[in-house]
């Protein structure tokens, strides 16, 4: 029996935590031996883990004692995998190795890191990707990133994220809701474009009554301008909702309850929450740029990122145009079941047989 190795300790996260708590369940039902490394500062609790082999590493990724040891800590396999561009600086006992890369931002917007993230990029992760046999991204923009922004000369396998269908209700819970409003989900950084969004929106707003409620993260965010600061500068305290980081069940209230869900960002790689906006039947304005129109393709209203009128136009033909946002989110519904997990999965599994048969 082939043996396969994950690098989980990103579980219980969002982002990358949320792809492997998605993409493992189905997984890990295929006919391998599977050794899961997960977290000591993070023990899990999570069902489709009582059957597999799991080991508990002492540090956390990103860490000093990670580049040094992580080799030490992958045993002797068939597959390793590493769901982040975190994988291990010495190589390992793995026969093959495989990466998922959801994106380049780190090397796209270089300019914008750390000093620790530069020397990382750098210096440190041309020379970790040269020992993937592999690479899994989420888009064909980010292939042609990954393409562009390294010297990886192997396959880059293309498999797009799913939806999780299966809690697709707000609940029971009341949440109040005391006018019309657009949403956006996100954390607050600067390739999401929320100052461009609020001042579009400030560009609108004397011609519909609609509010904009803002989640996501904003706590430890890299921002160049203060979103509370604009918001009171363009004088919309009382149109504008800073909620935060909001549980699952006021997401889905949010998302099933709004006019339409914004997203300008400049860069993605994938992009889910316009997907969960249509699964929630909620029409997308979404960013023409990256790989937004990829993956919402006719489905989406598409805007320019860099012009405020044409975002400002559309949160007004939303607002307003009650047939057109009907049109929407009946297209909407019929494009976002192509994307599920269980198709997800399958293409991994297809893909790490390729890998464990030594075809990279």
């Amino acid at each position: 029996m082939k043996h396969i190795c994950v690098d989980a300790r990103l579980l219980g996260h969002s982002g990358i935590g949320r792809y492997l708590s998605s993409l493992l369940p189905h997984l890990l039902q295929a006919p391998y031996k599977w050794t899961v490394l997960t977290s000591a500062s993070q023990p899990l609790d999570v069902p489709f883990l009582k059957n597999v082999e799991v080991k508990e590493l002492p540090y956390a990724v990103f860490s000093k004692r990670e580049l040094l040891f992580l080799h030490r800590e992958i045993p002797e396999c068939d597959l390793f995998w590493a769901p982040h561009f975190n994988g291990p600086l010495l190589r390992p006992k793995a026969k093959q190795m495989v990466l998922t890369l959801h994106d380049t931002f780190h090397l796209r917007f270089f300019h914008s890191l750390k000093v620790s993230e530069k020397i990382y990029m750098r210096f440190l992760f041309p020379h970790i990707l040269r020992r993937f046999h592999g690479i899994i991204t989420v888009s064909s923009f980010s292939k042609s990133e990954i393409t562009t922004q390294t010297q990886f000369k192997n396959d880059i396998e293309v498999i797009h994220n799913g939806i999780d269908f299966s809690t697709k209700k707000s609940g029971t819970a009341s949440f109040q809701d005391d006018a019309p409003y657009f949403l956006f989900v996100g954390a607050h950084k600067p390739h999401k474009n929320l100052p461009f969004l609020l001042t579009a929106f400030a560009q609108s707003k004397a011609f519909h009554s609609a509010h904009m409620k803002i989640c996501g993260q904003s706590k430890g965010m890299r921002t160049h301008v203060s979103i509370e600061g604009l918001v009171r500068e363009l004088g919309l305290e009382d149109r504008v909702e800073l909620l935060g980081a909001v549980s699952d069940e006021h997401l889905a209230h949010l998302y099933e309850k709004a006019l339409a869900f914004v997203f300008p960002s400049l860069y993605e790689g994938f992009g889910l929450p316009p997907l969960e906006a249509m699964s929630y039947g909620c029409p997308a304005i979404v960013s023409n740029v990256a790989s937004l129109p990829e993956v919402c393709e006719g489905a989406a209203h598409y805007i320019d990122p860099t012009n405020e009128a044409s975002l400002a136009t559309a949160l007004i033909t939303l607002a307003t145009d009650s047939a057109y946002r009907s049109e929407l989110i009946r297209k909407g519904a019929k494009h976002v079941p192509q994307y599920t997990w269980e198709k997800s999965a399958e293409k991994h599994r297809t893909f790490f047989e390729t890998l464990l048969r030594g075809k990279s």
